[in-house]
């Protein structure tokens, strides 16, 4: 029969102990989460409120996998699991869910808390330096829904002094089209030239304590693969463009798909474009060339100083295009 617990404490504990030896210095990690019970010789624990999931800046992982459920160890010299021990009296159990990682890198790293059960629950890590100098971070977090996902930033260093950054971080980047010249907007769209350059700039907001910083931006054109973001870069072919984009922050914070439209043409040849029609009636006049990827209709007094091109152009006999 399963029984009910009396009491939960949960403790996360990440401690980077010196360890002294003849040939190396080494550091572990322990992350924990304690569960009192009154202790019994024979006990039935249900499913554990939270587990959790340390990723490193290799994207190696030790831990509770979120997709396939199983237990996951690729950071060598890592480990989890739980451990069961009694009280000095006897009278209660106390669950621990060790995660030890021996060695680990100086970096940054991710730590996924997964709830199983809602709750609002405190979560303490211990950076360690080398010379076992600590200092304790409680962060607390509550769980909505089962199998929500928090996410908490850790960049380590081992240095003697030196601060590992601590903080809970849920809140994805922002990330903006940058247009450089050639440009100009008209129709609730932007038209640029071939030589147009076009790039995309990331933040990510510091919400609380802090942010985890922009780990890559990605883009496609017109639907196809998508590309990470590197450089500025153009579109050399005229027409209609739609550009859709987004940016991942180092806890995997991905932000919704943003998009703009682009209309490519080469600027200086043309004084009037449309991208589904132009239809001009009154008495007007246009310096220039003047360009739809559909129809074109002058109606009435319109006077074009350049050359007209569509699909279909419907030219009044008042109207008049010197160009053609």
């Amino acid at each position: 029969m399963e029984m009910s617990c009396i009491k939960y404490l949960f403790q996360v504990s990440r401690r980077f102990v010196h360890k002294m030896n003849v040939k190396r210095k080494s550091l572990f990690v322990v992350i924990s989460v304690v569960l009192i019970y009154p202790f019994l010789s024979t006990f039935i624990f249900g499913e554990p409120s939270l587990e959790f999931l340390l990723i490193d800046s290799q994207e190696r992982r030790v831990g509770y996998d979120t997709i396939t459920g199983e237990i996951v160890n690729e950071i060598p010299e890592s480990s989890y699991g739980d451990e069961y021990l009694p009280d000095l009296y006897e009278e209660n159990v106390s669950v621990t869910k060790n995660l030890d990682v021996t060695t680990p890198f100086e970096g940054k790293y991710t730590l996924y808390i997964i709830g199983k059960d809602t709750g609002t629950y405190d979560i303490e890590i211990e950076p360690n330096d080398k010379d076992a100098n600590y200092t304790i971070k409680i962060i607390s977090v509550t769980i909505r829904y089962p199998n929500e996902i928090k996410r908490v930033f850790i960049d380590y260093t081992p240095e003697v002094g030196g601060i590992s950054q601590i903080f809970e971080d849920n809140t994805p980047p922002k990330t903006t089209l940058k247009v450089a010249q050639p440009k100009f907007d008209a129709f609730n769209t932007t038209y640029i030239s071939p030589n147009t350059t076009l790039g995309l700039e990331a933040t990510d907001p510091v919400v609380g304590e802090g942010s985890s910083g922009v780990k890559y931006i990605e883009y496609r054109i017109d639907g196809s693969s998508w590309i990470t973001h590197t450089s500025t870069f153009s579109i050399t072919t005229e027409g209609k463009h739609f550009i859709e984009y987004h940016s991942v922050d180092y806890v995997g914070n991905v932000e919704e798909v943003e998009s703009s439209v682009v209309f490519v043409t080469i600027i200086p040849d043309y004084a009037l474009i449309g991208i589904d029609k132009v239809k001009l009636a009154g008495k007007i006049e246009i310096e220039g060339n003047l360009r739809s990827n559909n129809d074109v209709g002058l109606k009435g007094y319109v006077r074009v100083d350049g050359d007209v091109y569509g699909k279909e152009v419907y030219i009044s006999k008042k109207s008049t295009v010197t160009g053609m």
